[in-house]
């Protein structure tokens, strides 16, 4: 009985570590059973809803959804998407809730898996609000810039007079505009690197650490079959946090950006995109060679490529996908060929959410001196081309 004790003292201390782990993260983390019992919640999770203690003291679920649908300005919706979320257990889920005090959070949810059952449910809360200020400064910006346009161009038609100096001002802003933007931009991945390695050193090790010590206990053979059981349902849920915890780091920032370039990036990105989603992706990078571009036009073309596979992804119904990276007379280029139902272009018209679209993704190749072209038809497929110049490559060490 005395193993027995050390051993269950040792899975509670376990488990503790755990907890802490959870606790010390800078997000609101939630954990759910699939019978929709709360499982565990960090203080942050409770900062961001502020329960009443009757909620949680219930563990339900459901109540907790009742109570945070009236924190955010629109219930329905919210009650909707998570009812949509929970009918959808193999697909990742991540959008933008806006909340009556004010505050935007940035919503992940996902289901956790072991074989065809399912273990539970993780939901993260991330505080996005000076994000979206800062979105919302560079809309203003732009409109400002747009009515002083709007007004200047009139003023030249009736007075035909001053048009070269207008013209250079507009561009003189529009590069200001561009400017910021990539500051912005520049600003948003040093802070996902940053935030990919601390997740990965940090959280990465002492995983590895936590698994390693179970893995010992498991193998002192311990009689107890509940108890045996215990371990490996433990060992599984340790393994599945540290494949998330891989894949959150992967998401922000992959390492093999830096390290090996765009196109090596790209060929993991992609092999493991067509693993996930199931649609067959043909990659040929033979043409790029191995002088790298500028590590930020790499980082666009890279986030670029992100975005046109999440949209094929959610949009396109595609059964399969080919992408090429070359360069040729001076200028990289990327092309993505989807055989999807298409669209029609012209009327293309942002969708709310999280991701960039077409305009961000234009946003990015200007910011590269580039631009960034869409041929659709409904029924037919697209094909999304980025044609950005080479100038400032560097060699590959």
């Amino acid at each position: 009985m005395s193993i027995i004790h050390e051993a269950e003292e040792t899975i509670l201390n376990q488990k503790l570590l755990l907890e802490s782990l959870i606790e010390s993260v800078l997000d609101g983390i939630l954990i759910v059973s699939p019978t929709g019992e709360m499982l565990h919640h960090n203080q942050r999770f409770l900062d961001i809803w502020n329960f009443p203690a009757a909620v949680i003291e219930s563990r339900s679920d459901k109540a907790a959804l009742a109570w945070a649908a009236k924190q955010t300005t629109d219930p329905e919706a919210f009650l909707a998407r998570v009812s949509d979320i929970y009918g959808h257990p193999d697909v990742q889920f991540r959008e933008e809730m806006s909340m009556n005090n004010g505050k935007v959070y940035e919503r992940f949810g996902a289901s956790v898996q072991q074989g065809d059952t399912r273990l539970g449910w993780v939901w993260t809360f991330r505080d996005i609000t000076e994000r979206k200020h800062m979105e919302e400064a560079l809309e203003r910006h732009g409109e400002e810039l747009e009515a002083t346009v709007r007004l200047r161009t009139r003023e030249l038609r009736e007075t035909n007079k001053g048009l070269k100096s207008e013209n250079q001002k507009r561009r003189r802003l529009e590069a200001e505009r561009l400017k910021l933007l990539a500051v912005i931009t520049t600003v948003q991945e040093d802070e996902r690197r940053r935030m990919a390695r601390d997740l990965h050193d940090h959280f990465g090790q002492q995983l590895t650490a936590l698994r390693f010590r179970i893995e010992i206990l498991g193998m002192r053979g311990y009689a107890d079959d509940e108890f045996e059981e215990l371990i490996a349902e433990t060992q599984t849920l340790v393994q599945q946090i540290d494949q998330d915890v891989d894949s959150l780091s992967w998401d922000l920032r992959p390492p093999s950006l830096d390290d090996i370039g765009l196109a090596a990036s790209l060929a993991d990105y992609i092999s493991e995109w067509s693993r996930r989603f199931e649609i067959p992706v043909r990659f040929r990078s033979s043409r790029f060679g191995k002088k790298r571009l500028l590590p930020e036009s790499e980082t666009h073309l890279y986030r670029v490529t992100q975005e046109i596979l999440t949209n094929i992804c959610k949009h396109a119904k595609a059964t399969s996908v080919d992408i090429s990276l070359e360069k040729s007379q001076g200028s990289a280029i990327l092309t993505v060929v989807d055989d999807g139902v298409g669209f029609l272009p012209k009327k293309y018209k942002p969708a709310g959410g999280s991701g960039m679209g077409l305009i961000g993704m234009r946003e990015r190749a200007a910011i590269m001196g580039g631009i960034l072209t869409v041929e659709s038809e409904p029924g037919k497929g697209t094909i999304i081309i980025v044609n950005v110049p080479e100038q400032g490559a560097q060699n590959k060490k």
